[in-house]
């Protein structure tokens, strides 16, 4: 599995940022415990986590959505940006 956790998160990041209001919950079974993450990975996993439990904080304040949706963005860069050394 580790070596699909760092394309796993991004796909799941930008179709998150493509659609802000939903996110699929099969990455959760997919990935179901950080534990073997490494620490960017495991940043990028709890981003989601909180995502998708924040809809309602979000809606009421914009600046907190624009701060995870900014957050979102440069974890997926640098989980694109530097592969996982275990393949």
């Amino acid at each position: 599995m580790r070596h699909d956790s760092r394309a796993v998160l991004s796909e799941t990041i930008g179709r998150v940022l493509d659609s802000p209001d939903q996110i699929d919950p099969g990455l959760f079974a997919v990935i179901p415990d950080p534990k073997g993450l490494d620490s960017l990975e495991k940043s990028a996993w709890v981003q989601l986590l909180n995502w998708s439990h924040d809809a309602e904080l979000r809606n009421r304040h914009p600046a907190h959505a624009e701060f995870s949706r900014k957050r979102l963005m440069g974890l997926r860069r640098k989980l694109e940006a530097y592969p996982s050394l275990i393949a």
